[in-house]
């Protein structure tokens, strides 16, 4: 029997599609696990020139709904390391009344960093992250970091 090459052509497009590596990932740092310097530490592969990217941070803090009402927005000192080895820094505050979902003891916080961004530099970028005050902050479970991959076609900024 004789496959056309159509039916070649497809075939093949659905295994390299099986093959691709994920449009997603995730790493979650636990409080415990920081570094001596109180730094959440990640690896960003954003090698994909054919992509754009987003970036969101995500953590829970399990505490008494009164402890929430003493809280403020939270600072995170973000420094980043380029493939190059060139550095960046800036800080930017997660809005602690912007919880993505709660129960009595709990809140849960997604929040964006970057959407839709082209990186200057393809390849491993290093991130570590400061939660200024973060000691003050009762039942604060550690660190998370999500990156997207989407279609280039969406390109919006640049890291």
């Amino acid at each position: 029997m004789r496959l056309s090459l159509i039916s070649c052509i497809a075939l093949l497009a659905s295994v390299a599609a099986a093959c691709s590596a994920p449009a997603s990932y995730e790493t979650f740092v636990p409080q415990v696990d920081r570094g001596e310097d109180g730094r959440y530490s990640f690896t960003l592969m954003l090698d994909d020139s054919s992509s754009v990217y987003s970036i969101s941070f995500y953590t829970r803090i399990d505490s008494p709904e009164s402890s929430f009402m003493d809280l403020h927005d939270l600072p995170f000192e973000i420094e980043l390391v380029s493939p190059a080895g060139a550095s960046y820094s800036e800080t930017v505050y997660m809005d602690i009344a912007g919880w993505s979902d709660s129960g009595y003891f709990t809140k849960g916080y997604d929040f964006p960093y970057r959407l839709g961004f082209v990186p200057s530099e393809y390849g491993r970028w290093e991130m570590s992250v400061k939660v200024d005050g973060e000691e003050s902050v009762k039942g604060f479970r550690g660190l998370g970091l999500r990156v997207d991959k989407e279609d280039s076609n969406r390109n919006l900024s640049s890291l």
